[in-house]
């Protein structure tokens, strides 16, 4: 999404009014495209028929209906505006994490915090795309998650810039990353019986992408997760360092996201080129729902038959961070719009 610059003041009026007025053209364009290159599709509530206790997070749709801080309502309205809310990503962008919290200093009302180039959605951002590359190569003796991410970061392979998140409650100012600082939990569920849900999750995630995965990925997965299991003390050992790394180099790749998590959905983004503009769609509610997403067309177009490891990783990381009672979405093409991705 290239950057606003409407260039007010040479028209000869107000140039507030024309601000809001080019604003409000501009979503209303994006909204249309987004509305007619993909459609929503609601697959349901996340844990599906798996056990809940699998699902060992805070984050919870169930509780806030329960206690009455939402209602059904208010979520089936503020989901009905989450596939107007994709927009096209910018190359060169940095990518951004899953987390559905506002971006620190968003303005929906000004055009060039709305209209700023947005990268693609990865669990942990650039985190993600180490540790699916480590999941799919197995432990090697002195992998550090630290040097996978640098390497990763310096390896030249996406179209986008390495990125990271922090939030504005972190004690260290480097934390806040659920992706990130859960990493040592996450890994248990490869030699648990947890990790027949997350075979279960991934495979009708891949279903709802008109994808399919064979089985010698699930053994291989499960093994390099073994791995990494035995070897975790030493291999998530000073994981937070790229992040400082990231900071110095480009302080715009890190966001600090802000305040609770409310995100009451999952969204697995299947359009080429697109991702969820997570911030102006929380200006709808005031940050009252919130959404993950997930843009795996990014993914599969980065690490191609690799894809699978960084997507298992990010399903882990929403059995680790909610109690599966979110809705899921997949956001595919259009019949006759798009040519769907290739797997």
């Amino acid at each position: 999404m290239a950057e606003l610059d409407p260039g007010a003041g040479s028209i000869g009026i107000d140039q507030r009014a024309y601000y809001e007025r080019y604003l409000e053209g501009t979503k209303i364009e994006l909204k249309e495209i987004a509305m007619h290159q993909a459609e929503l599709i609601h697959i349901g509530t996340l844990r599906g028929e798996t056990p809940p206790e699998h699902w060992t997070g805070n984050i919870s749709l169930k509780s806030r209906l329960e206690t009455g801080h939402l209602s059904i309502g208010e979520v089936r309205q503020a989901t009905s505006h989450l596939n107007e809310s994709f927009v096209p990503v910018k190359k060169g962008a940095s990518k951004r994490c899953v987390d559905g919290r506002t971006a620190q200093g968003y303005d929906d009302s000004n055009p060039k915090s709305y209209g700023a180039g947005l990268g693609p959605q990865v669990q942990g951002a650039t985190y993600g795309d180490a540790i699916g590359v480590r999941l799919a190569k197995g432990y090697e003796e002195g992998a550090t998650l630290k040097n996978d991410v640098k390497e990763y970061a310096e390896s030249e392979k996406s179209d986008f810039a390495p990125g990271a998140h922090v939030d504005n409650h972190a004690g260290d100012g480097f934390g806040g990353c659920g992706a990130v600082v859960g990493q040592e939990r996450k890994i248990d569920i490869y030699t648990s019986e947890r990790k027949e849900t997350l075979k279960k999750i991934m495979t009708e995630s891949y279903k709802a992408g008109g994808l399919s995965i064979p089985q010698d990925k699930f053994d291989k997965l499960f093994q390099s997760g073994a791995e990494l299991e035995t070897h975790k003390t030493d291999y998530f050992a000073d994981k937070m360092d790229p992040i400082k790394m990231f900071k110095n180099d480009n302080p715009r790749s890190i966001e600090t996201q802000m305040n609770g998590h409310n995100e009451v959905s999952l969204s697995l983004n299947f359009v080429k080129d697109t991702t969820f503009h997570r911030d102006h769609y929380n200006s709808l509610t005031r940050d009252k729902i919130q959404n993950f997403n997930l843009d795996v067309w990014a993914i599969i177009e980065e690490h191609g038959e690799d894809a699978f490891y960084v997507i298992a990783d990010a399903v882990a990381t929403v059995l680790d961070l909610t109690d599966g009672s979110i809705q899921l979405f997949a956001r595919v093409p259009r019949k006759n719009e798009v040519e769907p991705i290739a797997a």
